[in-house]
């Protein structure tokens, strides 16, 4: 198994690090595979399947184009996990996003996996392939997972969370951010200014957050912002569609009860007035989130 998992590892690492075809196949020429019965180490190069996987890969070459909730463009291509490989977003994917934002935008890249491995792979490994040196560095962080890293009381899956980790405890948020601060001791061996962006939900006590962005100020961060995410999954997608579709459907409701049902005639007026409110509202809705997303694409925030 762990045979199988460093070769799928280094086979997703290399497009990620390359800019074109030919210099893909040179490094996918060059993956350890195997070692032969000398300990010598076997490369596709000497198994001649190069060419096959470069074929297999092409490809892979070209990034996705998708969009987060608040309608900002992103580029969706390579990032394995760090721990078995590079867990970063591609080189071509950062060059390209930089060549539409202008000299005046920004492009935010992904070292996941916490500083200790992902952003220590994105400067040591992707940056020296890329000569891509990042403005600086972000670290995200919650009041809940800060709770988690101090270890006490214990967190186990498929368990729900103790009370300590869902009530106020500035204790408890005290002892967990060494995380964040071991965090930002490892980033400023890079030379890099940081700043710590505080994702924060309605759970969370104001003492806790600005005992967060305090510390993580005082451990060298130059700034540290609490994030209040305006726009979320359940007002974009529950009510904007599920309403809009709701109204169009209610209207043939009252069509089809309003045709079929003699009872119904004297309201005639009335069931149509209603109707033709609902249908012509909910048609708008659509019309209306249809264009927010057509717009977004063409001119992105």
């Amino acid at each position: 198994m762990l045979f199988d998992i460093m070769v799928a590892s280094w086979i997703t690492v290399v497009p990620a690090f390359t800019d074109n075809l030919s210099d893909m196949k040179t490094w996918l020429g060059r993956m350890l595979v195997a070692s032969n019965k000398t300990r010598q180490p076997v490369i596709p190069n000497d198994l001649g399947v190069t060419s096959v996987l470069t074929v297999l890969m092409k490809d892979a070459m070209k990034p996705n184009l998708m969009q987060t909730l608040m309608r900002t463009p992103v580029f969706m291509h390579m990032g394995p996990f760090a721990n078995i490989a590079h867990g970063n977003s591609s080189v071509l994917a950062d060059k390209i996003a930089l060549k539409l934002v202008g000299e005046e935008g920004f492009v935010v890249t992904e070292a996941g996996f916490g500083a200790d491995i992902g952003m220590e792979k994105n400067f040591n490994n992707k940056c020296q392939a890329s000569s891509l040196v990042p403005s600086v560095v972000v670290l995200l962080a919650t009041v809940q997972a800060l709770k988690m890293h101090r270890g006490r009381p214990s967190v186990t899956a498929d368990v729900p969370l103790k009370k300590e980790h869902k009530e106020k405890n500035v204790q408890l948020v005290a002892d967990g951010c060494c995380n964040p601060q071991q965090q930002i001791q490892i980033a400023q061996l890079f030379g890099v200014p940081i700043m710590v962006t505080l994702k924060v939900f309605k759970i969370h006590a104001g003492a806790e957050i600005h005992l967060v962005c305090e510390l993580t100020k005082w451990a060298g961060a130059f700034d540290a912002v609490p994030a209040i995410t305006g726009r979320n999954t359940f007002s974009l997608y529950i009510l904007n569609l599920s309403g809009a579709n709701f109204l169009c459907l209610f209207s043939q409701i009252l069509e089809t009860v309003n045709f079929y049902s003699d009872f119904f005639l004297s309201f005639s007026t009335y069931f149509t007035t209603v109707m033709a409110f609902a249908y012509f509202t909910g048609l708008s809705m659509l019309s209306a989130i249809s264009i927010e997303c057509c717009l977004s694409v063409l001119w992105p925030i």
